[in-house]
């Protein structure tokens, strides 16, 4: 029942969302000022960058996978990670899009708390790299919102976003590094990992890392191909620097699939940055979403073939 009300509540927010959008501005009108054959060739060169970052993002998944034991080839991990976000995106969300992950990957006699751990992980490492590439762009972030190198004034951006950037590097592997230490056995539990399954999760870091860090670059890239493709004119620059902080704004649970939010975010960073047009950004942003919404549907769909004819 909390869940059904808290998807209600998030249908609702979505709904007001973009209620508001659509009675201030007329999307059918700019969109129609757009050619339909770049508004479908910016959508499906976005929709192959994000089938490509579902494809990391599947690699990381399946590389825990292995780390903890519980072993799925990557079309097993391609298909769950494809489910779980077309179920995020969609009404059916108070399942769940993690939940809905751990039940693909359920089967053949699978621990469900080592999948849960699995997914967790990989849901973890996700977000530590995004976070990652957030603090390496804030130089540049505070830079370009200084005005660039103009003077001693702007000059001291860099020094101030380098600095911040470092401390706040710095802050997250040592809190990170503490929390490993403070909370071992509880972690381990938790996970229901071994200690040779933990030392294996710690000496991979880096790699998951990586691996986060080229997802987020990825649909960074997105944006940027729907901007060059539509001609929208924005400085693929400010867009590189900017999408993953409006990004993280979409993590935050109150919509469906960040519908809404990611599109305040947008308009509200690229106003700041690069004085873009919001009209411009609305369509920025709900292509993008689009494109999203596109790049799980493969993935799904081969999952609910090979269900339907028990494969």
């Amino acid at each position: 029942m909390p869940k059904i009300f808290l998807t209600s509540l998030k249908i609702i927010i979505t709904i007001a969302i973009f209620y508001y959008f659509f009675k201030k501005y007329d999307l059918a009108h700019i969109y129609n000022s757009y050619d339909t054959s770049d508004f479908l060739a910016s959508l499906f060169l976005c929709a192959t960058l994000l089938l490509i970052q579902g494809l990391i993002c599947s690699i990381r998944l399946k590389k825990i996978g292995a780390i903890l034991n519980e072993k799925f080839n990557l079309k097993a991990a391609w298909e769950a990670s494809s489910i779980g976000g077309f179920y995020s995106h969609t009404p059916l969300s108070f399942i769940g899009g993690d939940i809905v992950r751990i039940a693909t990957l359920s089967g053949k006699k699978r621990s469900l708390k080592k999948l849960t751990g699995v997914v967790m992980l990989d849901r973890i490492t996700g977000l530590m790299g995004l976070a990652l590439l957030c603090i390496l762009l804030l130089p540049i972030l505070l830079l370009k919102w200084g005005g660039g190198i103009t003077n001693i004034k702007n000059i001291s951006y860099i020094f101030l976003g380098y600095s911040i950037g470092l401390l706040m590097l710095f802050c997250l592997l040592h809190f990170a590094n503490f929390l490993i230490k403070r909370y071992n056995l509880v972690i381990q539990r938790s996970f229901d990992l071994t200690s040779s399954q933990f030392q294996m999760v710690k000496n991979n870091l880096l790699k998951l890392l990586l691996l986060s860090l080229a997802a987020y670059v990825l649909a960074t890239l997105g944006f940027i191909f729907i901007d060059l493709t539509l001609q929208l004119k924005i400085n693929p620059l400010i867009l590189a620097i900017s999408i993953p902080y409006a990004i993280v704004v979409t993590l935050i649970p109150i919509s469906i699939g960040g519908w809404g939010l990611r599109e305040g975010a947008v308009i509200f960073v690229l106003n700041k940055l690069g004085t873009v047009p919001t009209e411009t950004c609305l369509i920025l942003s709900i292509t993008y979403g689009l494109a999203v919404f596109l790049a799980f549907i493969p993935g799904s769909l081969i999952y609910f073939w090979n269900k339907k004819n028990g494969i």
